[in-house]
């Protein structure tokens, strides 16, 4: 069996595995042999925000939480962070070592 590097690629507050900045993410990891995996979470993209809002906090620490225990490195991209997406994915991925200079 061929391994290869993998990301899995979880959405934040308001948005769906279709939309930017995951779509962006997947091309980026996939252009440097990366394979990417994404999923929406339990109504996203189907109810308002305010009716998810504290379930989401909940997810993403639990998330968080997961990734430290068992050494996983996580990158977080903030919404502001939009523009800079690839440059930071490739920074990231080479900090890991996965990809070269």
């Amino acid at each position: 069996v061929d391994k290869c590097p993998m990301a899995i690629l979880m959405h934040g507050f308001m948005a769906n595995k279709k939309l930017d900045p995951i779509t962006m993410i997947a091309d980026a990891l996939a252009r440097e042999g990366i394979a990417s995996i994404s999923f929406d979470f339990n109504g996203h993209g189907m109810k308002e925000a305010e009716c998810i809002w504290n379930k989401t906090q909940e997810r993403d620490a639990y998330k968080t939480k997961y990734l430290q225990e068992h050494n996983i490195p996580q990158l977080i991209i903030p919404y502001w962070q939009f523009n800079e997406i690839e440059q930071l994915v490739i920074k990231f991925l080479k900090e890991l070592g996965l990809i070269k200079d």
